[in-house]
């Protein structure tokens, strides 16, 4: 759903509101003009707004009168609820609604799932390997470039943050397997670390640390495995630099066994 598709449903439900208040003082203006009970005045300003007409012309100039208003405020109406029914289906505000629950329902279902708390490069890598090994995942971010993204990529995706127990138990904590806190920021790793652990003791955690001292904080907080990109980026080229056959080995041996794989050795 676009941004403004919500607005777009609340003027639609507000020109429905309308419709109802000028249909009872149409009622009340016909009940006091024409001397006429609740029910059959109700009829009158039913058939006078449904502009379908009235089989008997009022007595009064003013039950004319009001006739005349209530057809006219039915005109406008019509004309301003199909203008913007029309909008709302061009822009694909209901699609968006609809797919927005069937998402909703989805990551209901999910069992035995990771979520992955961040949707950057590193949080893309991760998806992208999860995706190619079949196993169900969760994506929770909060960035509206990183949920464009997202939505692009056909993930499951959440709006929040990890750090936030409320958006940690929409994405399922409490039958996940496994987290990964990818977000480009320390601090906001170590608390998506600290609360998930506080909500699933035995949930298995994997984040992102910039630098030693943050990845010692980070084990503190109670994350299982430490990944440090830069590091582990610096210590690949050098062993591909050093030992160019052994790091070509071992790179086949982790792409047949998959990260999955790799994961349940290390617990």
């Amino acid at each position: 759903m676009t941004a403004d598709g919500p607005l777009r449903l609340r003027h639609f439900l507000a020109g429905l509101v309308v419709f109802g208040l000028v249909l009872l003082g149409g009622t009340a203006a016909f009940a006091f003009l024409l001397d006429e009970s609740f029910f059959r005045a109700l009829y009158r300003s039913t058939v006078t707004i449904s502009l379908t007409g009235e089989d008997t012309t009022p007595h009064t100039t003013g039950g004319r009168v009001a006739t005349v208003v209530v057809i006219l405020l039915g005109m406008a109406i019509y004309a301003y609820l199909a203008g913007t029914l029309v909008d709302i289906v061009t822009r694909g505000v209901l699609t968006g609604a609809w797919s927005e629950l069937k998402r909703r329902r989805v990551n209901q279902g999910l069992r035995d799932h990771y979520i992955i708390c961040g949707y950057g490069r590193v949080g893309r890598r991760v998806a992208q390997e999860l995706r190619q090994e079949g196993v169900p995942y969760v994506v929770l971010d909060f960035n509206a470039d990183a949920l464009r993204s997202a939505r692009e990529a056909g993930e499951n995706w959440i709006h929040g943050t990890g750090t936030q127990d409320e958006d940690l138990q929409k994405a399922g904590i409490d039958r996940a397997k496994g987290l990964v806190a990818s977000s480009d920021s320390d601090p906001d790793n170590l608390y998506i670390t600290l609360s998930a652990r506080a909500m699933r003791p035995d949930l298995f955690i994997v984040t992102r640390a910039s630098d030693e001292d943050a990845a010692r904080k980070m084990r503190r907080a109670g994350a299982d495995r430490v990944v440090q990109p830069y590091s582990a980026a610096g210590q690949e080229m050098a062993k591909l630099v050093l030992r160019p056959q052994v790091a070509a080995f071992l790179d086949v041996v982790a792409r047949r066994q998959g990260p999955t794989s790799a994961w349940r050795r290390s617990r």
